[in-house]
């Protein structure tokens, strides 16, 4: 699979998938930092693609390069205020791994603000998820249900919101 999409990035070196797809092989292989080289050189080649910045600030993120992958969704967000899920991947990072960081968590707060209504169930995930880092876990439990109630077979929001009923003493 790897010099398949090797070979078809040599022949149209802006074509987004192959790079992704070779990404995702490199993954499979237990090779994460040829994943990651592979989305640099492919956002590079691409002209910034948004999906393969999703995809490499996610690619860091799974690596523990939390900083890194920081950085990619902000420079995202600094092309493109509207992106919402380099929006949702941001603040979901800063509340995972910056919650001690008070100031971290207020811009989290700040950007999932939007999200306080949305139908889509991963952002109200990520706001409901904030919340219940900042400690309002009321109204973490009332956005992390709907958004369990959207998506009623997926198990890190049914993770999520036990944990703010929990810090309810429910």
């Amino acid at each position: 699979a790897a010099r398949s999409y090797t070979a078809a990035l040599q022949a149209s070196p802006g074509w987004v998938q192959p790079y992704r797809s070779l990404s995702m092989t490199y993954r499979f292989m237990g090779q994460g930092d040829k994943a990651i080289e592979t989305l640099r050189r492919g956002v590079a080649a691409t002209n910034g693609s948004e999906v393969l910045a999703l995809d490499l600030g996610t690619e860091l993120e799974r690596a523990g390069r939390h900083d890194e992958a920081i950085k990619v969704f902000e420079g995202m967000l600094a092309k493109n205020p509207q992106q919402q899920v380099a929006v949702n991947n941001l603040a979901m990072i800063l509340a995972n791994y910056r919650s001690a960081d008070a100031a971290s968590l207020d811009r989290a707060a700040r950007l999932v603000e939007p999200f306080a209504n949305s139908e889509n169930p991963a952002f109200l995930d990520t706001y409901g998820w904030v919340q219940h880092r900042r400690g309002r876990h009321a109204e973490a439990v009332a956005a992390l249900q709907k958004a369990v109630d959207k998506a009623p077979d997926a198990p890190e929001l049914r993770y999520h919101l036990g944990l703010a009923q929990l810090a309810q003493g429910n």
